[in-house]
Order: C-alpha cells, then structure tokens, then sequence
C-alpha cells in the first residue's frame, strides 16, 4: 500500500513539473494550447511563401521595403503571395511581422505589400484537471484528480501580402 501512495505522489509532483516548465511556453499553463504545440515546440508561427509568375528569382539578404495600404510604386513587380499566421502568444505583429519580411526575401523579393491584418479570437472547449491529497488509511497519502470543461478564448493573427521586386528593364518612350 505505500509503495502505491509514494507513486502517486512522484506522478503527481511530476505532472506539475511538467506544468512549471512549460508555463512560461505557453502563457500562463500547459492547458491552454494543442497537444501538437507541445510535441512541435513553442511556437505556433505558420508561414508560406508562394512564387507568382514566370521568373523564380533567388532568395535575397538585403533590406525589404515595406508597403502599405495597397499603395506600391508601379516599378515594383509581384513576384509571390505572403501569408504568416500565428495563435495564442505568437499572435502579435512583433512576432508575426519579421516572419512575413522572412518569407518574402526567401523568395527574391525586396520590398512587401502588407494587404490584410486579420485579428481576433477562438474559442474552443477544452479539458482541465485538478490533482489533491486525501488520507486514504494507515497514515497513507493518496492523490486523486478531478477533469473539468472550460471554455478557452485563443488569440488568433494572420498577415497576408505580397512580395515585390523592381523590374529588371523598364523601357519608356518610343525606340528610334
């Protein structure tokens, strides 16, 4: 019998390690996020870059001029449609915003339209548990856990927009 109460508690002195740890991860305890977050890590920054056009150009490492509003010189062309998305902390420009400059040097492009900024929250149902302590008999400790229903509120961000590259020869007038 004590060999079993002594488990019980290593079990659940583990169990809140593990929600310790990770706690400072996911802001504010294990719960609030997907199991999938914990096996891929802390962030849950989606990005995708996709080539648009006839020209693959290569990736640059330079500085991207950023756009705004739709308002884009006419000697910069599309070379590719940017989208990053994040949830729970990730969604905040901060985090979001250098991801979006990332992907769109990645595909050659030096400048980004910044289209849509798309923000607001989730809400999905979710399990907790609470542990406690009780006397079971003969001076033993036992743990139990209790689950419960609660609905969660999951920020949500997403950016969507377009790489730009100046065109390589733009020709103006009439050739003689």
């Amino acid at each position: 019998m004590a060999r079993n109460a002594v488990a019980h508690s290593e079990n659940a002195r583990t169990t809140e390690d593990m929600e310790t740890r990770f706690a400072s991860c996911f802001g504010g305890g294990a719960l609030l996020v997907p199991a999938f977050a914990l096996l891929a890590g802390c962030s849950t920054i989606r990005a995708s870059a996709i080539p648009v056009g006839p020209t693959l150009y290569a990736p640059g490492n330079g500085d991207v001029a950023v756009y705004a509003s739709g308002i884009v010189p006419p000697s910069l062309v599309q070379v590719g449609e940017i989208r990053v998305s994040g949830a729970g902390s990730d969604a905040r420009i901060d985090k979001l915003f250098p991801e979006f400059i990332r992907k769109a040097a990645s595909i050659g492009g030096t400048a980004v339209s910044l289209d849509v900024i798309d923000a607001g929250f989730q809400t999905q149902q979710r399990t907790g548990w609470t542990s406690f302590r009780y006397g079971c008999g003969y001076g033993q400790v036992c743990v139990g856990q209790n689950a419960y229903a609660y609905i969660a509120q999951i920020p949500h961000m997403t950016l969507v927009g377009r790489a730009l590259r100046a065109e390589a020869s733009v020709t103006v007038g009439v050739a003689r």
